[in-house]
C-alpha cells in the first residue's frame, strides 16, 4: 500500500517539510495507516511548492506575490469505486 517514488526533498531546507512541526511524509503515511484495513486500496499525496508571482503594468511591478502551499490528499478505490479528498489543513 505504500511507496515511495525517490527522495524529492533534496536541496530543500528541513523547516520547508514541516507542518506545523510534523513532517509532511509522516502526514501522508498517517493517512494511509487510518486507510487501512477499510478493504480497498489507498495512495496518499503530500505537496509543498513555493511560488511567486510578479505584476507589471507598463513595465512597472504593480504587485508581487507570494505563495507557499502545502497539503495532504488521499485517493482510496474499493470495488470499482474511486474517492479523493484534499486538505492544505494540516492539523490534527
Amino acid at each position: 500500500m505504500w511507496a515511495e517514488y525517490g527522495d524529492h526533498s533534496r536541496g530543500v531546507p528541513p523547516s520547508a517539510l514541516q507542518a506545523d512541526g510534523e513532517d509532511l511524509l509522516a502526514i501522508g503515511r498517517r493517512a494511509l495507516a487510518l486507510a487501512e484495513g477499510r478493504g480497498g486500496e489507498a495512495e496518499a499525496y503530500v505537496e509543498h511548492s513555493l511560488t511567486t508571482s510578479i505584476k507589471v503594468y507598463q513595465g512597472r511591478p504593480e504587485a508581487i506575490t507570494v505563495a507557499e502551499p502545502r497539503g495532504v490528499g488521499i485517493r482510496f478505490i474499493r470495488e470499482n469505486r474511486l474517492g479523493y479528498a484534499y486538505t492544505s489543513d494540516l492539523s490534527r
